[in-house]
């Protein structure tokens, strides 16, 4: 059996042992508190368990679990002595002892913050991070979501935070100061042994000791952000339903927290301006409701901003769009024009000499890492169909001379990204001319009568660069031809449903009608007139001019999506020649098209 752990403890003023962070004696006394007293006893009585129970054998750890959510969460709520954590954690329970209860098992390191402090994270060892990174399964499975909390949750982001707060008129954004440390051992214990999930206690304790180091939560930890997260279910909630009740919207990334309005003013329930100091001041509800939960405002990190200024959410702009700070967006460029003028070693050098000796003490990454990350970034907060991106994106491909996740287009896609999707074939003398397009999985379409000649494919207007064709299969009654060249296809198009083509479904013809030099990608806009069948195949005839040099090219829905691929049509836009037929296009998707074949 386990060792008996007693909670009847109390510090030398007489304060209660498990209590709220409301009436907890850790805040409201300098002397050794109860939390300090289990977690000591706890670990003096595992020591002389382990002790006394001989030579451990230590299994190997497994790193994930195998079970639902559902299963998780009923098992956690089951718990009832420290042995059936081990076997929730499907550790064997002397090996989970060794590991939880050894001589260092953290290693502490100094991160720096961008104001030139530093963050102490205190890393741990891999068999306890194992066994963190099990239970935060767990915990995770227990916790669930909230709709207000966008930190350290599946499917969220800082980006999704300040999504929230698009187009307000005012917010306040506040940080809480010592997040994790805040949250000690006594705070975890009642988390764990109180409301709702009323585990009894020798079990609440070993969960906070597997969660805490040094008597409160470690940076570092994979435990950390849920545990905290938990913790602050109550602030949320009470927070969010002030906001509400001020019209107001409320979410909490981690420690920062932001409620903004859409209305021409902040409540003064949230905050006010001093009619003295002209200082913003948090209002005291707020201020009371931190205190209740055991949190201090960190008044060097409280703003408020109005929509006349730059409004920013988790370092994000939020005034009009999600955007990223001109400052990145600078710093973007000139990482690039370093690198295209002077190289990647002198740019390396000048990047870190300005920025990166503020944040590592040590060896810093590679510099195009560092730059392709930013840039990533960059693509993930504005689009990645947003062509700032994608021309950064291109550059840094030039450089680095390597092949980059495709674009894939989509309905908001800009119409000049969506150019760099469509090739023009051509043959060597510029004779015979027509249309490709690429499609999601690095495959390049056309119709099949474009190949009878030998061509090459270009793209007019970013770059000079020409590319043999390789024809890897064709289909001469649908008219389809999969080509291939030594390029990669950075921007790419996806299916659309081919199902829900109806008659006046409004589409896009793209391609290169009766291509002369320099000239752009043409557009032409129209509707699905009729449906005809060709040779047994189905064709939609649209009352946008398919003319000579558009056979090949995508016909796209209203989401930019490719439903067909161009066929038949015109020798010269709005005239039906002798050999001329109507515009008319074959549908395809990813159950029409040939099937993929390696060459």
């Amino acid at each position: 059996m386990s060792p008996a752990v007693y909670y009847d403890k109390k510090c030398n003023k007489g304060h209660a042992t498990l209590q709220t962070p409301r009436r907890s004696c850790w805040g409201r006394c300098s002397m050794l508190c109860v939390a300090r007293i289990i977690l000591f006893a706890c670990d003096e009585a595992w020591a002389v368990y382990i002790a006394e129970s001989g030579k451990v054998s230590v299994a190997p750890l497994t790193t994930n679990l195998n079970k639902s959510d559902k299963d998780l969460k009923t098992a956690f709520l089951a718990l009832s002595t420290p042995e059936t954590i081990a076997d929730l954690l499907e550790i064997p329970f002397q090996t989970l002892c060794f590991y939880l209860f050894k001589k260092q098992n953290y290693s502490n390191f100094l991160l720096r913050r961008a104001s030139g402090t530093f963050r102490v994270i205190s890393a741990p060892q891999t068999p306890l991070k194992i066994i963190q990174r099990k239970l935060s399964q767990v915990l995770y499975a227990v916790y669930g979501s909230r709709s207000v909390v966008h930190g350290f949750v599946k499917g969220k982001s800082i980006k999704s935070n300040a999504k929230r707060h698009l187009n307000a008129n005012w917010i306040l954004n506040f940080d809480l100061t010592n997040f994790f440390p805040t949250i000690h051992f006594g705070r975890v214990l009642g988390l764990f042994a109180g409301n709702p999930y009323k585990l009894p206690k020798d079990v609440a304790v070993f969960l906070a000791r597997i969660c805490c180091h040094e008597g409160s939560l470690p940076i570092g930890a994979p435990t950390s952000p849920i545990v905290a997260n938990m913790v602050c279910a109550k602030l949320d909630c009470e927070l969010k339903a002030l906001a509400w009740s001020c019209g107001c919207i409320y979410t909490r990334y981690a420690d920062d927290i932001s409620i903004s309005t859409k209305s021409i003013a902040l409540d003064k329930r949230i905050c006010d301006k001093n009619a003295s100091t002209k200082q913003w001041e948090i209002s005291e509800e707020i201020l009371e409701i931190m205190k209740d939960n055991g949190f201090q405002i960190n008044p060097s990190k409280t703003r408020v901003r109005g929509r006349r200024s730059r409004m920013e959410v988790t370092g994000i702009r939020i005034n009009s769009r999600l955007n990223v700070s001109r400052t990145f967006h600078r710093q973007l460029r000139s990482m690039l024009h370093a690198w295209e003028t002077y190289g990647e070693e002198l740019a390396q050098k000048e990047h870190r000499d300005r920025y990166e000796q503020k944040q590592y003490s040590d060896k810093s990454p590679a510099f195009r890492d560092v730059l392709r990350g930013k840039i990533e970034f960059f693509g993930f907060i504005r689009g990645r169909d947003d062509r700032l991106y994608v021309y950064l994106l291109q550059r840094f491909q030039k450089l680095s001379g390597s092949n980059a996740q495709p674009i894939v287009i989509g309905p908001s896609t800009h119409e000049s990204v969506i150019r760099q999707g469509i090739w023009l074939l051509h043959d060597k003398n510029e004779d015979n001319q027509g249309t490709a397009f690429a499609i999601q999985g690095g495959r390049l379409f056309t119709a099949a009568h474009n190949t009878d000649h030998i061509l090459w494919a270009s793209r007019p207007g970013y770059d000079s660069k020409k590319y043999l064709v390789e024809i890897v299969q064709r289909n001469d009654d649908l008219d389809i031809a999969e080509i291939k060249i030594p390029s990669f296809l950075p921007v790419q198009f996806a299916f659309g449903r081919v199902e829900a083509i109806t008659l006046m479904t409004s589409i896009c013809v793209a391609g290169f009608p009766n291509y002369h030099t320099n000239d752009s990608v043409g557009f032409r806009f129209g509707k699905i007139v009729q449906e005809r069948h060709y040779m047994s195949i189905k064709h939609f005839i649209v009352d946008a001019d398919i003319v000579k040099g558009n056979s090949g090219g995508p016909v796209l829905d209203e989401k930019n999506r490719v439903i067909g691929i161009a066929v038949k049509g015109l020798e010269i836009p709005g005239k039906l020649g002798q050999n001329d037929q109507l515009s008319s296009f074959v549908p395809i998707g990813p159950s029409s098209i040939p099937p993929h074949t390696s060459s």
